[in-house]
């Protein structure tokens, strides 16, 4: 987890760091998280973490400008993940 958000400069974003450790230890009381592998928890805790941060930052207006809407939600920003520097 610290890896990914340090690769996406939240690193040192305590309000996402926390978030996203919550959400990772959230995954410890069902076993049904135990059928995904430990980064893959990792990666979806953050980029769930940076869009609730992001959605809630009212100086970001660009961060969602190529997310649909749907049913009166916004979609989540996937293409912070979707760049060189992850890969």
């Amino acid at each position: 987890m610290e890896r990914f958000l340090r690769i996406l400069n939240y690193d040192k974003n305590e309000i996402v760091r926390n978030m996203a450790l919550e959400l990772c230890k959230l995954t410890l009381n069902d076993s049904i998280f135990l059928n995904y592998r430990s980064t893959m928890i990792a990666a979806c805790a953050v980029i769930i973490s940076i869009n609730v941060f992001e959605k809630n930052n009212t100086e970001n207006d660009k961060f969602f400008i190529n997310c649909k809407e749907r049913k009166g939600f916004i979609e989540m920003n996937l293409d912070i993940w979707n760049n060189k520097e992850v890969r």
